[in-house]
């Protein structure tokens, strides 16, 4: 008779065991990696901005609030550019400002481009900052303020995703609040204060995905799977990218 090989439940039992022990083994050091690299390329520094011109140094106007109480075309006649040709959309709009020194004043401002059409109405808020030379008011739009109806849009969106998915939901949005956390905290200001874009994209990533697979999906087998396929083509991706940043 000839010999055989067994693969009954106690070598399947042996299998298992090992596969789960290999996959902590490279959680934990993920996971070790991943810290080192959060503490090696911390920002230490604020990244330095420079808005002043070549020629010397540039005070920079503040920013203030304003309402929006009317609005109009731009004339014919307008100059939007240089060139004296009207190339994009162009409104104005009266701005009543609402904080400053210049509080209770209405000036006009130009909604030029994208400005234009974006939307904008009667009674919006927006941020306008005097840009005018030799002590002669002249406001410039710095952005249309959106704050109310974002929150009213995270506010429905948290709302459904709790009531579809309920308490994975819930866990699920706290990780999203930690992957912001840590893009916003740590890999932004780590790009900015010169960083290795490739490493802190890994680390990042990384933690990112630490916090949203197994805070959504809970600690097993499978999310370790998603985990460690995920970690892989993050690791190609980076890696193909720093081949054709080099060759």
């Amino acid at each position: 008779m000839g010999a055989g090989h067994s693969h009954g439940p106690a070598a399947d039992l042996d299998l298992s065991r090992a596969a789960r022990l290999g996959s902590i083994g490279l959680l934990v050091a993920v996971a070790i990696a991943t810290v080192v690299g959060v503490v090696l390329l911390w920002p230490t520094a604020r990244p330095e901005l420079n808005h002043a011109p070549a020629g010397g140094a540039q005070s920079v106007a503040p920013v203030v609030k304003g309402t929006v109480t009317a609005l109009e075309a731009c004339p014919d006649n307008f100059d939007a550019e240089p060139s004296g040709s009207i190339h994009h959309a162009c409104q104005i709009a009266t701005v009543e400002l609402t904080s400053g020194p210049a509080a209770g004043q209405s000036v006009p401002v130009e909604f030029i481009g994208v400005s234009a059409v974006s939307g904008v109405v009667v009674g919006d808020p927006v941020h306008v900052t005097d840009v005018g030379e030799g002590g002669t008011p002249y406001y410039a739009l710095v952005t249309i303020d959106r704050l109310l109806p974002l929150a009213l849009f995270t506010l429905a969106f948290v709302v459904v995703v709790i009531a579809v998915a309920g308490w994975k939901g819930v866990r699920g949005l706290i990780g999203l609040g930690v992957a912001g956390a840590i893009f916003f905290g740590f890999m932004l200001p780590a790009l900015a204060t010169g960083r290795p874009a490739v490493a802190v994209a890994l680390v990042g990533g990384s933690a990112i995905m630490f916090a949203v697979l197994y805070l959504a999906h809970g600690i097993s087998m499978r999310t370790t799977s998603a985990f460690v396929g995920t970690l892989v083509s993050l690791l190609a991706t980076a890696g193909l990218g720093a081949l054709g940043v080099w060759a």
